[in-house]
């Protein structure tokens, strides 16, 4: 059995995940190693059919396409869901998938329960098992039917030291009849049995050999410092990566374009004499309600760590009121006087601190809905945030032939309350 891998590419838009790679591999212990975002699980995919490929092609002993599937193990990274099926049920299924005969079912599921040591659990429901358990299970389930090619993509993931030494015994034992490569960060899970070993970096093979060739020997120490690092692939300082958790690159950039969008569409309207009298208020809700959800990614990870959390959530409230400040000037940009500019940036700070004061009592996803109620109901009510027009109106003002709100006015002028009944 022979499996061969010719210029093959797998592209994610622009992004190329795996670069014009060549494989050859007999039966045997194949390890395949890498930094993450290298292109270890593209490839893989590629090979197991699930992925599309821009160019390039798979051939298992002369089989292309699909027709690889009928002798193909897959366990993908990700971990088994929480099926309620029994572990024996399941792996019933998978030989049903595999077509093998109801008559060797029996004895194949107890073969692949001996083999992950999952006898005591057998009759369990999946749902019920810890995530090592589960990931034995799907590890299992890539074994089933004695499949001639077994991709197992991160398989110890979970899996304690005396458990993850057990699989490399099953390995070592299933790749003496089957092309087996396993993809995994753990260098000491392909140490000792694998024989050859498989370096990608940056989406191209660093290094495909017998594994002996790479650091010279098989000493852990060797390997780890032959091997690229994750670090490799990181090019942003500290400062940056912070911004781009919390998203602050996309947030700043919807609320200007929103605020825009509504500056264009409303305040035009002012060259009749109907200015609508909350253009304000919506430019500030369309630039607060984006800049909230930069709040909504901080994690128990964040809370714990070393770096001060009261700076950090300072310096989001800081780029937030910055942002609107700065969206207010662009909407009225006279003097600092200006009724419009100091409404919208009030209004914005409102609305924000309304926001953040909702996270005590609302899930992070619905940060948005306590501005938007306020900002509704002081459009339509005149309250909490926008007093100074009827009640239950919107443009009352120029309804009534009253000068309306809007740049250079002053708050006199639109008042409900006339100057000469002791309207202020």
């Amino acid at each position: 059995m022979r499996l061969a891998v010719d210029g093959l590419t797998v592209r994610y838009r622009k992004r190329v995940a795996v670069d014009a790679v060549s494989w050859r591999l007999d039966e045997g212990f194949h390890a395949l190693l890498g930094p993450n975002g290298a292109g270890k699980s593209s490839l893989l995919r590629a090979i197991a059919t699930l992925q599309p490929t821009v160019s390039g092609t798979v051939e298992l002993d002369g089989r292309s396409g699909t027709e690889i599937r009928a002798h193909l193990g897959y366990c993908p990274q990700e971990n088994l869901g929480r099926s309620r099926f029994t572990v024996r049920e399941h792996l019933a299924y998978m030989c049903w998938l595999h077509r093998i005969p109801d008559s060797r079912v029996p004895s194949e599921v107890d073969r692949v329960i001996e083999l992950v040591d999952l006898a005591e659990r057998a009759d369990d429901r999946i749902s019920a098992l810890s995530g090592g358990m589960r990931r034995r299970v799907g590890i299992g389930s890539a074994l089933v039917g004695r499949p001639s090619l077994v991709i197992l993509d991160e398989p110890s993931a979970g899996l304690d030291v005396a458990q993850r030494e057990a699989l490399s015994s099953v390995l070592q034992r299933v790749s003496a009849e089957a092309i087996t490569i396993v993809s995994t960060h753990i260098v000491e899970d392909v140490l000792d049995h694998a024989d050859t070993l498989t370096v990608m970096n940056q989406a191209r093979f660093a290094h495909s050999g017998a594994f002996d060739e790479f650091a010279g020997s098989r000493d852990l120490e060797a390997v780890r410092i032959a091997l690229p690092g994750d670090g490799d692939t990181v090019r942003h300082t500290g400062v940056m990566l912070w911004a781009r958790h919390h998203r602050v690159g996309p947030s700043v950039a919807v609320a200007v374009i929103a605020s825009a969008v509504v500056r264009g569409l409303v305040l035009p309207i002012s060259s009749d004499g109907s200015e609508i009298e909350v253009a304000p208020l919506w430019i500030a809700t369309v630039c607060v309600v984006p800049l909230l959800f930069m709040f909504t990614t901080e994690t128990d990870t964040d809370r714990t760590a070393p770096r001060s959390l009261t700076a950090r959530r300072w310096a989001l409230l800081g780029i937030a009121v910055l942002t609107s400040a700065v969206i207010a000037l662009a909407a009225f940009p006279t003097t600092i006087g200006e009724w419009g500019l100091i409404a919208t940036w009030r209004d914005a700070v409102a609305l924000l601190g309304l926001g953040l004061l909702s996270l005590a009592v609302l899930p992070p996803a619905a940060i948005w809905v306590a501005p938007l109620v306020a900002a509704l109901a002081s459009m339509m009510f005149s309250w909490p945030l926008h007093p100074g027009t009827v009640p239950g109106t919107v443009g009352s003002a120029a309804r009534r032939g009253r000068p309306a709100a809007g740049p250079g006015r002053d708050r006199s002028e639109y008042s409900a309350v006339p100057a000469d009944q002791g309207g202020r």
